[in-house]
């Protein structure tokens, strides 16, 4: 379906109404309260989410590794040190707006998300002490957001 674009008219004739077609075709909002997500935010997300990509092909690469020579020659730990790699560019990205002090805690979200792996994917168990401490850790980062 094919919209078209608002106009409005002018003493001059019929002309283009700027402030419609920015309003549709503009920055877009993240949900209804009109609150924006920041790239440096984005880029801390990144950052969590690439790690935990790392971590786990270093996981994938130890598995049944012989020697350390065997795992750090395998191609998904390589893959992995590369990934941490872009970790490293999308944190200091983040740096450029945001605090260490709630960047550096907020990037332990990742520990979260490893156990999840962990448990899933890799079958290792989860004990009551170690769930607790995940809840810990997204209770405190949520904590320095608000």
């Amino acid at each position: 379906m094919v919209e078209r674009l608002p106009t409005s008219t002018a003493a001059s004739g019929s002309s283009l109404d700027y402030a419609a077609v920015n309003a549709t075709f503009g920055p877009k909002r993240t949900d209804e309260a009109g609150v924006t997500i920041s790239p440096y935010y984005l880029a801390l997300a990144g950052t969590i989410c690439v790690g935990v990509g790392a971590q786990t092909l270093f996981k994938i690469g130890a598995t049944g590794a012989e020697s350390t020579m065997v795992q750090l020659l395998r191609a998904s730990t390589i893959v992995g040190l590369l990934l941490y790699l872009v970790s490293a560019i999308l944190y200091v990205i983040a740096l450029r707006q945001m605090s260490i002090s709630t960047a550096f805690p907020t990037v332990s979200l990742g520990y979260v998300l490893i156990a999840a792996i962990d448990y899933f994917f890799f079958k290792e168990p989860v004990g009551l002490l170690q769930l607790g401490g995940l809840i810990l850790i997204m209770a405190g980062v949520a904590l320095l957001h608000h």
